[in-house]
C-alpha cells in the first residue's frame, strides 16, 4: 500500500508533538508570548525543545523575563490577555 510506510520525519514527531502540545498548553492559554520559550515570535515544537534541553540538559536559559513573571522586551505579534 503506497504510503503507508511512516517516514522518518514523522516517526521522530510522534513522540514529540504530544510532548509538545501537553508542556505549552500547560502555560497558559490566554497569554501565548509565554508559549514562545525561544523568543522568535512563533508557538512551534522548537519551544518544547528549549524548554526540555533547558530544565533537563543544562541548555541555554530562555531569555528575559525567566525565570521571573514580566513583560516580554521582544516586539512581536504574541501577547498576553493576562499575567502568569
Amino acid at each position: 500500500m503506497a504510503g503507508s510506510e511512516p517516514t522518518q520525519q514523522s516517526t521522530m514527531n510522534r513522540p514529540i508533538c504530544p510532548l509538545h502540545s501537553a508542556l505549552l498548553t500547560l502555560v497558559a492559554d490566554s497569554c501565548s508570548d509565554a508559549r514562545d520559550v525561544n523568543d522568535n515570535g512563533d508557538i512551534t515544537v522548537s519551544d518544547a525543545i528549549a524548554l526540555l534541553s533547558h530544565l533537563f540538559q543544562g541548555s541555554e536559559a530562555p531569555p528575559t523575563p525567566y525565570p521571573t513573571a514580566g513583560a516580554d522586551p521582544t516586539k512581536d505579534a504574541l501577547g498576553c490577555e493576562r499575567s502568569l
